[in-house]
């Protein structure tokens, strides 16, 4: 990887000696707690005894140049986790807060109100026996239904540490983009006052190569979709908060429509109760009105199932004969056509009763 030159002119002007172990390449001794990195030997086959190192050797073959860039993305592995963490706890306030304030359409209330105004068997027993009927009429209180959750997935509570978390995650991240970016992490990490801008440039080059390379993609590539999580999160709660809004009219609508049923269920009980009393009624009225006296007199009319001292009309064959005589001492004298009357029109009847 290429090393600016001004960077080489600055660590061969402030150290004299990298092999002469004060160099700060890598850390050094004076790399803070980023695990220092060993100085290569003063001798090198590139450049055999001039007392330094070839930089490009040193980047490529250095076995601990991926130290400084594991520090890096240890510190991406915090600020990610707890964005993650940040905006797991928004997706859940968001759904707990938005079916909290979402009405609710309880089926048992309902039936119980069709109870409530239905038949009772013994009140229509009783009416049936002259008890008065009861007027039923609906008295359930029903819910409010207004929906009282978030109004938007940006009022949720938690929202702003979730954004401020995914923030600083992704800032971070976008620091190891860049040379300068990848110098401001390792002087959070490693500075001190006597960190120089040369050893610092020179630790930039070191993370960026080799191992640290990888290191650090690996890093950008585990947590570079946290906006989206977020993101993702986001149009989601706003998704709830516009189907509670419409659940809260359908709740409205299931109310108002078993509230109707009540009161349709009361209408029909109190007709049944005035049937069963007017039944009553008239049968009461049935039997005074056959017992009553007719004419005015005392004696009763009879009931017309119970018939007595009714008239009957004469039936059949026999019949009186207005024109005979009764004979004293003789209740019954059978008619003999063959011996007074020839004539059949005369008298049509085969036997007529004399009465003494």
């Amino acid at each position: 990887m290429p090393i600016i030159n001004e960077d080489e002119d600055q660590t061969k002007n402030k150290e004299n000696s990298i092999g002469g172990g004060t160099s700060y390449i890598g850390g050094g001794t004076g790399a803070g707690g980023g695990g220092p990195l060993q100085p290569q030997s003063a001798q090198s086959s590139n450049e055999p005894g001039t007392g330094f190192v070839n930089i490009g050797t040193y980047l490529a073959g250095s076995s601990d140049n991926g130290k400084m860039a594991g520090g890096i993305a240890g510190k991406q592995n915090e600020l990610g986790g707890a964005a993650q963490s940040a905006v797991n706890t928004y997706s859940q306030d968001a759904e707990a807060q938005t079916a909290a304030g979402t009405p609710t359409f309880d089926p048992n209330v309902a039936s119980g109100w069709l109870s409530d105004t239905g038949i009772n068997q013994g009140v229509s027993d009783q009416i049936a026996k002259g008890g008065e009927a009861p007027t039923v009429s609906f008295t359930g209180q029903i819910p409010v239904g207004e929906y009282t959750g978030p109004g938007d997935s940006a009022s949720i509570g938690s929202w702003g540490a979730a954004d401020k978390a995914t923030t600083d995650s992704n800032t971070w991240g976008n620091l190891s983009n860049t040379g300068s970016g990848l110098s401001t992490q390792l002087n959070q990490i490693y500075g001190r006052p006597s960190y120089t801008s040369g050893e610092n440039a020179l630790d930039s080059a070191v993370s960026r190569s080799g191992k640290g390379a990888d290191t650090l993609a690996a890093s950008q590539k585990k947590w570079g979709g946290i906006s989206g999580m977020l993101s993702g999160a986001q149009e989601h709660a706003q998704g709830d908060i516009v189907g509670a809004r419409a659940q809260t009219e359908k709740v409205n609508a299931q109310w108002a429509d078993a509230a109707k049923a009540a009161q349709d269920n009361a209408a029909a009980t109190n007709a049944s109760y005035g049937k069963a009393n007017q039944a009553y009624i008239d049968n009461k009225n049935k039997v005074a009105n056959y017992s009553a006296p007719a004419g005015g007199g005392s004696g009763a009319t009879p009931h017309p199932t119970e018939p007595r001292n009714q008239t009957i009309s004469p039936v059949g064959t026999l019949a009186i004969d207005p024109t005979l005589q009764a004979t004293p001492g003789v209740d019954y004298v059978p008619y003999d056509r063959s011996k007074e009357e020839k004539d059949p029109n005369k008298f049509p009847q085969i036997g007529q009763f004399m009465i003494n």
